[in-house]
């Protein structure tokens, strides 16, 4: 019997075994919304797509996708947005690993639909290029997932602090490092 990733998840939550954070819809267990995650197609610097002013949807279409493993969250959230601006798309390389992709799409193999906080600083760095779609945004809610009688200890306390220490700028949250805001001293 195959499980998803949040069917899976919804019961470590429960037995008290897993913290996460994620979609989650099981009655019995906490869920805190967290911030607004935004979702970006990406390519290397050197990718033919991104020379172009604007890449069109039959480009997307016919393009090599490098995504994360089916089953998790993020390539559920991806999945629904591509096929609803795009259809089916070529997808060429599967990873359970955010930093694989990340680097295969660097070497101008593929490209991908990432997280804008996963891409953030190969964005500024110019190792990736976000590009030019003209497709809408594609955003995802992300929230934090508690079962109600867990007992949390201090470093998760703190973590989780740090966690929901974001602001919430106009079109979406970000971390307060990526505001360039200095942390608030304890």
């Amino acid at each position: 019997m195959t499980h998803s990733t949040f069917t899976l998840a919804s019961r470590m939550i429960f037995a008290q075994r897993l913290d996460i954070e994620g979609p989650q819809t099981h009655p019995d267990l906490v869920l805190r919304p967290w911030l607004t995650d935004e979702m970006v197609v990406v390519a290397a610097a050197t990718h033919p797509l991104a020379r172009l002013r604007r890449v069109d949807l039959q480009q997307l279409r016919g393009a090599c996708w490098a995504l994360r493993e089916p089953g998790s969250g993020t390539r559920e959230a991806v999945d629904r947005w591509l096929h609803e601006h795009l259809g089916p798309v070529e997808v060429g390389f599967e990873f359970g690993s955010t930093e694989a992709i990340k680097r295969l799409i660097a070497a101008g193999a593929a490209i991908s639909c990432m997280s804008r906080y996963a891409v953030s600083s190969a964005l500024v760095d110019g190792t990736l290029v976000e590009l030019r779609t003209g497709l809408p945004a594609a955003h995802r809610r992300l929230a934090i997932v508690l079962h109600p009688d867990k007992s949390l200890g201090r470093g998760t306390e703190d973590f989780l602090r740090h966690c929901t220490s974001v602001v919430e700028p106009k079109g979406g949250t970000r971390p307060r490092s990526a505001n360039k805001a200095k942390p608030t001293p304890r």
